[in-house]
């Protein structure tokens, strides 16, 4: 079995093939933010997808053609989320596009969701496959949400144990970043920054209660921090740390509540060595495994998605 997938998020355009589980073709487009900017509108981030996939599916399929690849299924994330009213209009570019190959070429049509091509191109690194039940710890620009996941034969039941009530942790990343003049996506710099810092006097306190976190407040103290001269280091340190720590008390949170003691990490912000570091000491701390997939797997990608179609075509 092979499968196109198509994936459409706010900042990346994607493209991948795969044939029997394994990557043929990884193609990305990185969507350009103005310097200063904390990101697109979603007229600009959608059309800028829809200028970018004709060569992306180009390439790919060219890839199929010199590889002999016959590929049997188009799979496309269509919504944020699989829940009803999860809708965003950038997704609407590789879905439309998605349907019109499928039908053309005469193929299947799988759509899925973000978050569940997010989990699918990271979880066979970890060793999980379809029938596991795990934690899933969904940490980006949009999403901070611990996840419980059955891996079914045709979809992923998934379920919010926790989940951020007001910004995200890759939003709070950005803000600071911005703060900082950093470039957006702030991630690698804030990273690249926080290993630069010196002392450890400057701390952010973490905001759980339950299976609710917020980055709203440590955000703003973080800004206040900048505004009053502290290290940009310290400052870019006490943040990944503050992530680190609101994440893993929800995940313990969770893994008391569900028995579950595997979490798969997932999203931009769980490419970050530092929050990697981090988490795993404190959640091993707790008995509970922590499985990542390829660091370059964690951020938005379509190779999730195209093993998805493979799966349920």
């Amino acid at each position: 079995m092979a499968a196109l997938g198509i994936d459409t998020s706010c900042y990346t355009t994607s493209v991948a093939l795969s044939q029997d589980g394994e990557v043929a073709a990884d193609l990305r487009k990185k969507l350009e933010v103005e310097e200063g900017g904390l990101g697109l509108r979603q007229s600009e981030a959608l059309y800028t997808h829809i200028r970018n996939l004709p060569d992306l599916v180009d390439r790919a399929f060219t890839v199929a053609r010199r590889s002999g690849i016959v590929v049997d299924s188009v799979a496309v994330s269509s919504w944020p989320r699989r829940v009803e009213g999860s809708y965003m209009p950038v997704f609407n570019a590789g879905r439309s596009l998605a349907s019109a190959v499928a039908s053309s070429l005469g193929l299947k049509l799988v759509e899925v969701s973000h978050q569940e091509g997010h989990i699918a191109a990271c979880a066979p690194e970890a060793g999980l496959s379809p029938g596991d039940s795990f934690l899933a710890v969904h940490i980006s620009g949009g999403t901070t949400e611990v996840l419980e996941v059955l891996w079914g034969e045709d979809a992923m039941d998934i379920d919010v144990i926790a989940a951020t009530t007001d910004i995200s942790a890759g939003q709070m990343v950005d803000r600071v970043g911005a703060a900082l003049r950093l470039p957006f996506p702030s991630g690698p710099a804030l990273e690249a920054l926080a290993m630069r810092g010196e002392g450890t006097s400057f701390r952010i306190p973490s905001s759980v209660q339950g299976g609710r976190m917020s980055f709203s407040g440590p955000c703003e103290a973080a800004v206040r921090g900048i505004g009053a001269g502290e290290d940009p280091g310290c400052v870019a340190r006490a943040v990944l740390d503050c992530i680190t720590k609101s994440v893993s008390t929800a995940v313990i949170g969770a893994s008391e509540g569900t028995g579950i003691r595997t979490a798969l990490m997932v999203g931009g912000v769980a490419s970050n060595g530092r929050i990697r570091q981090g988490l795993t000491r404190r959640l091993n701390a707790q008995g509970i495994e922590v499985l990542f997939g390829k660091a370059e797997l964690s951020s938005d990608n379509a190779v999730g998605v195209s093993y998805l179609g493979e799966l349920w075509a």
